[in-house]
This record gives C-alpha cells, structure tokens and sequence, in this order.
C-alpha cells in the first residue's frame, strides 16, 4: 500500500508540471514575448513566443544555431549576450529585424556554480517605441511654433514655390 501512495504522489506531482507547462505555453504563444535558451557556448536550445512574428527567424530554426551568428550585425546585441554568458544579469533594448525587445538576459548556474545556460525572455516593445519617436516629432514641431510665436516680428517659413508653411 506504501508504494502506491508514493506512486500516485509522484502521479500527482508529473500532472500538476504538466498544468504548469501548459499554463506557461498558453501565456507564451498569445503574449508579444518571445523565451530563449542559450547554452555556455552561445547556441540556442529552445525558442518559443508570439514575439517572433514578423520576424526573419523562425523559433524552430533556432535550435543549434550560434547567437553570435544571428546578431552578427550588432556589436551592441553581441556584447550584452557575451556579459550574460560570463554571469551577469542583463536588462537592454535590442533592435531585431526592425522590431525592438525589452529582454532580460538571466545566466543560469548549476551546483558547482557554472553558468550552464541563460534564459531569455523579451518583449516587444516596437509600438511603444513608434509612439514615442511620434511624441518627439511633435514636441520639435510644438517647440518650433513656440519659437515663431514668440518672436516679436512676423516670420514667415515658404517652400521654394512661395507657399506659406508657417
């Protein structure tokens, strides 16, 4: 009877997994994230998020491939990877395909201490990062107003063809 009590707890504890597997699955295949593995060595493992659409890179192409040599066009993007590859915890903006991604990079070390892999996980942050280059535009324009208006003559800005701009 013993052993089948222990049966069904260890039966009890691979269901509930299995419902945090699925939980985590669910958040990441409909949220703007995407979840990264990459080894000590700088190879993804594991890729996974609705982050990537729109992407070049497909999550199941990652498996195997060098993380260098996918950021191989940005230093910026090679230099934070390597910080977290040596320990560090790293939080940065990462420009991707013309996609921008909050990602924290978080080294993972096992008993003896060594970094066995870091975990990625990014969000997506390019409409915000639309709306904010939008607000600037028109605090140049506001703050360019501000200026004719605050002149105490008339000034006039045209095009070559004489049409008045402001």
């Amino acid at each position: 009877i013993w052993i089948l009590d222990d049966v069904h707890e260890k039966n009890q504890i691979e269901d509930e997994l299995k419902d945090i597997e699925r939980r985590l699955s669910l958040v990441v295949s409909n949220a703007p994230i995407i979840l990264c593995s990459v080894d000590s060595k700088g190879f993804l493992t594991y890729g996974v998020g609705k982050g990537f659409e729109g992407l070049k890179i497909k999550p199941e192409e990652l498996h195997g491939k060098s993380i260098f040599d996918i950021v191989s066009d940005n230093v910026k993007n090679q230099e934070i990877i390597r910080r977290a590859l040596t320990g560090e915890i790293v939080k940065s903006l990462i420009d991707f395909d013309g996609k921008f991604f909050e990602i924290w990079f978080t080294p993972q070390r096992n008993q003896e201490g060594e970094i066995t892999n870091v975990i990625a996980v990014g969000v997506d942050n390019t409409e915000q990062k639309r709306y904010e280059k939008e607000l600037l535009e028109s605090l140049k324009e506001l703050q360019f107003q501000k200026f004719a208006l605050d002149q105490h003559s008339i000034v006039a800005i045209t095009k070559k063809d004489g049409t008045i701009t402001y």
